[in-house]
């Protein structure tokens, strides 16, 4: 019993030093965000919704068809024809009936509607793709900021090790009398101040780690930690294209673009509805009864 309690205890201590130790690298942070961010599931939902629209304005080119049956049994005193006699009988009534209805006049408009849903579908999706790119941008701006803090961090310890190898080498001049007291204080001064910038720099790392952890929607901020890794820049070859091919790529890929360009297509096919409606409407209609 003591072997078993034993080995669960190195297990659960190895589990929690596993989680503790893990450092999230730049490319695992935007992943999770990307799967679970709530404004992209939101706009994953807008998404689903504009392809049920798409599909009911499909539907509204199909006729409406009605159906109706129904079935009755009486039981009764009837006077018989024959013999003049009352007697119990029981009779039974049923009928049916089929309608269908179609707007003829309607045609076109319905081939707008549908033309309008596929636009919203589009558009959607062009919103999902920004929304992803804002998304993973504003975390790699987080995750970025992190790093500049912690490199800061470092620089100032570095600043602060080398101040104090100064300040024991003074203090030991000062005390042979080679330098004046005042220098010491002054190198003193320096370090303290050193320190002060060491504590607001260290609040700094951890204000932007629970930033980056609340943008991930990570609860345990306390043992959030990022990976400290060298990496490699790309892009450079952008700063060497002209300005005029730069805004011309963005106007072909960037998604903010491609969502006002929806939006304004979609625009002007809903005008085009409204001014259907002055059209006379034209109707079909069907109806057998039995």
């Amino acid at each position: 019993m003591k072997k078993i309690l034993l080995s669960a205890l190195v297990l659960f201590l190895g589990i929690a030093v596993n989680a503790q130790e893990r450092e999230w690298t730049l490319e695992e942070a935007v992943a999770y965000a990307l799967e679970n961010n709530i404004s992209i599931k939101q706009s994953q939902l807008e998404v689903d919704l504009a392809d049920i629209d798409r599909s009911e304005a499909v539907g509204n080119f199909l006729p409406r068809l009605n159906a109706s049956a129904s079935n009755s049994w009486n039981t009764g005193l009837t006077q018989n024809v024959t013999t003049g006699i009352l007697q119990t009988q029981t009779t039974r009534n049923f009928s049916a009936g089929v309608t269908a209805s179609m707007n003829l006049s309607a045609g076109l408009n319905n081939w707008k509607q549908l033309q309008l849903a596929r636009m919203a579908q589009l558009a959607s999706e062009y919103s999902l793709e920004q929304m992803k790119d804002d998304i993973a941008l504003f975390v790699a701006n987080a995750y970025l900021q992190v790093l500049f803090n912690k490199e800061s961090l470092k620089v100032i310890q570095a600043q602060h090790e080398i101040t104090l190898e100064q300040l024991q080498r003074v203090q030991e001049l000062v005390e042979a009398g080679s330098l004046p007291r005042g220098d010491l204080l002054e190198i003193k001064a320096t370090a303290a101040n050193e320190e002060q910038r060491m504590i607001v720099a260290a609040n700094n790392v951890k204000v932007s780690l629970i930033a980056l952890a609340q943008t991930l929607l990570i609860k345990d901020y306390e043992n959030f930690d990022i990976a400290e890794r060298d990496y490699e820049i790309f892009g450079s070859e952008l700063l060497e294209m002209p300005v005029s091919e730069v805004i011309d790529n963005a106007e072909e890929e960037r998604y903010e673009v491609k969502v006002a360009e929806a939006n304004l297509e979609m625009a002007k096919k809903e005008t085009e509805i409204a001014k259907g409606a002055y059209w006379p409407r034209l109707g079909a209609f069907f109806n057998y009864n039995t």
